[in-house]
């Protein structure tokens, strides 16, 4: 077995972020404040959608799926 930097990883933590798949895929509070502020208004600009989220426009902009895109 290879010993290397990455040999002690679990499983499901590849990238070593601390997070596996499975929590990875589930919407968090500020995630759902997103989607609802989008929801109901869709023209608003990301700044109001920020603010209502509680976070600065980039962290947000980057929450926002592309999917919501198109």
């Amino acid at each position: 077995m290879a010993r290397g930097r990455f040999s002690a990883m679990k499983p499901g933590r590849e990238h070593g972020f601390g997070r596996c798949d499975k929590t990875a895929a589930r919407p968090d509070l500020i995630d759902r404040k997103i989607a609802a502020a989008v929801m109901k208004d869709a023209s608003r600009p990301i700044a109001q959608t920020a603010d209502r989220a509680g976070l600065s426009q980039t962290p947000c902009w980057k929450r926002i799926p592309s999917s919501w895109a198109s």
